[in-house]
């Protein structure tokens, strides 16, 4: 009953997020300095708006009287309930609030006194507790605690205040005994929501935890206060009504609550089916509130006039344009308030028939009893046995033939997991022994986990560890479930689609990517995460879940309505919930019966076909509240029109398709924060990307894979001037400067710059560049390159002040010399000199580094010899030598590079001796060499006298380029 109370008011809040985003679609997005400006694109914003914010006010009415419904039937609950209790001790519960004939009169003029008499005289001799919300001064503290008795025995009073200050010196000046004085994290402070909300009868005054019951109170009594919020600002918004959209944050605030207190619930104990369905309600409700909201910010004004007659003129042109669809979404608030008192009155019937049934009589006690496995680290090659012997122990644990092939699939898929194997194994032997059993098995396997009792001992593990998630997390851990099985996902484009979904919550003195990656790291020490790929400086470079996590996850995703997948196994398209997030794994599913799709926030499609143009273009039609849309390795050649009709789109991904044109109208995406162009074929962008205001991560380049690595084997791409609009751009890479060299100048403008990389650069634009790039010290990595090869970079005047957090360098082009500020870079972990053609070696201004992880040399020095001293380059473990036309000796000595443990060697032609002191690299565990002289090959042979120096390295690889333009290995371990 419970979950399907919190489900109802789930629903309410979706639906109220829904409303918000409605209103932002309609929100006007320019901004006026001029007052008459300003007064007359308001004045077209309310004509164009009028029957929009008119629909979404009745919406909000909808929304309202559902949400009474669900007040409603807890109210008649609670009768039924206490009429039926048979509890002993007794709690009276008073709701005091003015008379009718005293509303409105001063403070001053209500007898205040005798109301303190009464107070004193009914708490004389009775224990109490006291609940003040919001205070908001010493002064009301005082009058409060003023009018209770003193000493009342184990009496508390629980105050709450917004304002730290004022909590302290209430409680400095109280003669009270003070418990704990301390700030509350999200769920607990629900507890204590604005004085609005109906607060609902405890059953004991003794403190304990808050349960899904009265967690589920709070939501619904939040919820409601919440609809009540959207459809006055609904109305006044219709109504013309000055400054009501100060509201609009306010509203947002709400409808935070009432979803952090439904995450908050999905962690409580207690699996009754009506109680998850309850929750499921209330969250469609939440969803279908925030579509409004959203839906009304598509058509807000987004200029901003100085001029009152502007300002004015353009209200009255937006309401006229907008009105139907402020109509709608009113009408829209209407039918959710109807929904959630319908969900109160279904409350109300469900209590009384608990409270006519059975008695509790009879206790049944259930025991979970799961094998005890001494073998609960097994490695990866002892799960067979494991899984033989629990599906086969009438056959002494050996697997018939005809079932080998699927036994094998099924272990893979428990991926070494030893509780998983044992319980899918125990399983299985209570099968007919039939392939297609067993296939029919693994394809369910996700299924499997919720209802088969033995795989469910693998959900009941997971589920401890899931609640005891923090709510920020809970989202991003079922954010995995939108990916296919054995998929690994970057590490960047996860954290930019965590943050353009709004998981990610900013701390003070830390971006949100770093808030993000804490939260990734979070989940991988928990092992819910595991990691597919480091990246060379110890970070994640790609992750994954596990196939049984997967699934679990799958199952929670469902079940709160996070997300809906469409794979193989599952083509069915669902009629009777809104959909908020869509992944589309197989192209079976018939699209043409998708429907209801209006309130989609997010889209991934993972498999494509020769229609897939069409056929997207006819899905996206649909949409209008999508906030990240992932296309990445789509076929697509040109940009779909319908993509610049989301206005709320904030994650854009087109990367690896064959779209060459940006259109211009691409500056109707006002909301954008990432744009991903990578490996398209795109080479300009229109001058109109400047108007995306919050654009903060512009990736758009490719690169020509060539047999070594070539000068312009990346690719850029060509701006206007102007660049200074992206004022809150964090990634800027590749931008080609050739035509537009005022750019350089503009740079100094992009403080928030984490990521910049330049090409087209000539010797000339060396001091501009350096001034810009001392005004970016949060930047961490930078890339610039030459116009031509022979080009020099000059990069000396940054001695000054170079950003003090560059972690990774990247210098593409002749240097006179190199710079010396690069020896101060004590954060910087990898470097990358190419072409530099140095006349003395760059090692000395390198190896006192103390992070440098990774250094790749390209033909980045003229001499003989590159020497590596003794106790040099500390924590250097990649090491890239290639293209070095005169080198011909490499020398290590003792204690230098002792972490190394890769070298790459490649075109030194005039090298054909082995690097001298190689032997000291004890940590070296590949040596990679390409295209090497013959002599350097016969002294890497197993026979060669210098084979003793090597003996050490378990992976010695030799690759040639042949006729046929391929690499041939030859294994020489």
């Amino acid at each position: 009953m419970q979950k399907d109370r919190v489900r109802q008011v789930r629903d309410l809040a979706y639906e109220i997020e829904d409303v918000l985003d409605e209103f932002k679609i309609h929100m006007p997005q320019k901004f006026h300095r001029h007052r008459l400006s300003k007064y007359a694109e308001s004045v077209v914003y309310h004509v164009k708006h009028w029957v929009a914010l008119h629909e979404m006010s009745s919406e909000a009415q909808c929304i309202n009287g559902r949400m009474n419904d669900i007040i409603d039937m807890d109210r008649l609950r609670k009768i039924t309930s206490e009429e039926g209790s048979s509890s002993g001790a007794r709690v009276e519960l008073y709701h005091v609030t003015p008379k009718e004939d005293d509303m409105g009169m001063e403070e001053s003029n209500l007898p205040i006194e005798d109301v303190r008499a009464k107070v004193r005289n009914h708490l004389q001799r009775r224990r109490y507790l006291i609940v003040l919300d919001d205070v908001w001064s010493k002064e009301d503290w005082e009058c409060i605690v003023n009018a209770l008795p003193q000493g009342s025995g184990d009496s508390k009073i629980v105050f709450t205040s917004r304002n730290h200050n004022v909590a302290n010196s209430c409680v400095e000046s109280s003669d009270y005994y003070i418990l704990e004085l301390k700030g509350l994290r999200v769920e607990e402070s629900l507890a204590f929501v604005p004085r609005r909300i109906v607060i609902l009868h405890s059953s004991s005054l003794k403190p304990k935890r808050v349960t899904t019951s009265k967690m589920a109170d709070i939501a619904v009594s939040a919820a409601l206060v919440l609809v009540e919020e959207v459809f006055s600002f609904l109305e006044r918004e219709v109504n013309l009504k000055k400054d009501v959209r100060d509201d609009l944050q306010k509203i947002r605030d709400w409808l935070s609550t009432v979803q952090a207190c439904l995450q908050h619930m999905d962690g409580k104990e207690g699996d009754e089916i009506i109680q998850k369905d309850r929750v499921r309600q209330v969250r469609d409700l939440a969803y279908e509130i925030e579509d409004v909201l959203d839906e009304f910010k598509i058509h807000v004004p987004r200029k901003f006039h100085r001029h009152r007659f502007s300002k004015y003129a353009e209200s009255v042109v937006y309401h006229v344009k907008h009105w139907g669809a402020l109509h709608k979404m009113s009408s829209e608030v209407q039918r959710i308030n109807g929904r959630m008192n319908n969900i109160i009155d279904m409350d109300r019937f469900r209590k009384i028939a608990s409270e006519e049934g059975p008695s509790s009589g009879a206790r049944v006690e259930l025991y979970h009893v799961t094998p005890k496995e001494d073998d609960m680290g097994l490695e990866w090659k002892k799960p067979w046995h494991l899984f033989c012997n629990k599906a086969f122990p009438s056959n002494e644990g050996f697997c018939p033939r005809e079932l080998l092939e699927w036994s094998q699939k099924i272990v893979k898929k428990c991926e070494g997991l030893p509780l998983a194997i044992a319980a899918v194994g125990s399983l299985l032997s209570k099968k007919r022994q039939n392939p297609n059993e067993w296939k029919k098995l693994h394809d369910s396997l996700g299924s499997e986990i919720g209802s088969a009792y033995n795989l469910a001992i693998i959900s009941r593990i997971l589920l401890p560890s899931y609640k005891d998630l923090p709510n920020n997390l809970k989202n991003c851990f079922l954010y995995f479930s939108i990916f296919p099985e054995d998929y690994s996902i970057e590490r960047g484009r996860l954290i930019r689609l965590w943050i353009a979904e709004g998981f990610i919550k900013q701390r003070e003195g830390k971006t949100l990517e770093d808030d993000a990656e804490d939260y990734l790291s979070e989940l991988i020490g928990r092992n819910l995460v595991e990691v597919s790929k480091w990246d060379f400086d110890g970070r994640v470079s790609s992750c994954r879940v596990q196939n049984l996590i997967r699934e679990f996850i799958i199952l929670k995703s469902k079940e709160e309505n996070f997300v809906k997948v469409l794979a193989e196994s599952n083509l069915g398209f669902p009629t009777d919930y809104k959909i908020r997030r869509l992944s589309i794994h197989h192209l079976k599913t018939r699209w043409s019966d998708m429907s209801g799709l209006s309130c989609v926030r997010c889209l991934f499609i993972f498999e494509f076909d020769n229609s897939f143009h069409s056929r997207i273009r006819k899905l996206l039609h649909d949409f209008k509240l999508v906030r990240s849309l992932d296309l990445q390795g789509a076929p697509l050649a040109e940009f779909p029109k319908e993509i610049v009709e989301l206005a709320l789109l904030r994650y854009l991904s087109l990367r690896g398709t064959k779209i060459a044109v940006v259109p211009k109208s691409i500056k109707k995406l006002a909301y954008l924060e990432t744009l991903d162009l990578k490996h398209t074929r795109v080479t300009k962008l229109p001058f109109e990307i400047y108007g995306l205001k919050f654009l903060q991560h512009l990736l758009v380049y490719h690169y020509n894979v060539k047999k070594y690595v070539i000068f312009d084997s990346a690719q850029g791409v060509e701006v206007p001037a102007g660049v200074q609009g992206l004022s809150a751009i964090q990634k800027l890479s590749l931008i080609q400067v050739n035509k537009h060299r005022k750019i350089i100048v503009e740079l100094k403008f992009l403080v928030e710059l984490r990521k910049l990389g330049l090409i087209g650069l000539k010797m000339e634009d060396g001091r501009e560049l350096c001034a810009s790039i001392q005004k970016m010290q949060k930047l961490s990595t930078l890339d610039v390159r030459s116009s031509y090869k022979e080009e020099y970079l000059e990069l000396d005047d940054m001695d000054d002040n170079p950003p003090s957090l560059l972690q990774r360098l990247y210098l593409k082009g002749c240097l006179r010399k190199f710079p010396a500020w690069v020896s101060s870079l004590d954060s910087l972990v990898r470097i990358g000199l190419k072409w530099s053609r140095l006349e003395t070696s760059p090692l000395e201004a390198l190896q006192a580094l103390p992070n440098l992880v990774e250094l790749e040399m390209v033909d980045s020095y003229t001499g003989n010899v590159l020497e590596f001293k003794a106790d040099t380059f500390k924590e250097l473990k990649f090491l890239h030598l290639e293209q070095f036309e005169r080198l011909n000796m490499v020398i290590v000595e003792e204690k230098a590079m002792p972490k190394l443990r890769k070298l790459t060697i490649c075109k030194c032609e005039k090298m054909e001796m082995l690097p001298l002191g190689i032997s000291n690299l004890t940590q070296l565990q590949e040596l990679l060499v390409y295209d090497m002289h013959k002599n350097f090959i016969e002294r890497l042979q197993k026979n060669s006298e210098d084979r003793c120096m090597i003996d050490h390295i378990p992976v010695i690889h030799s690759f040639t380029f042949e006729i046929n333009q391929l690499w041939s290995l030859q294994n020489l371990s």
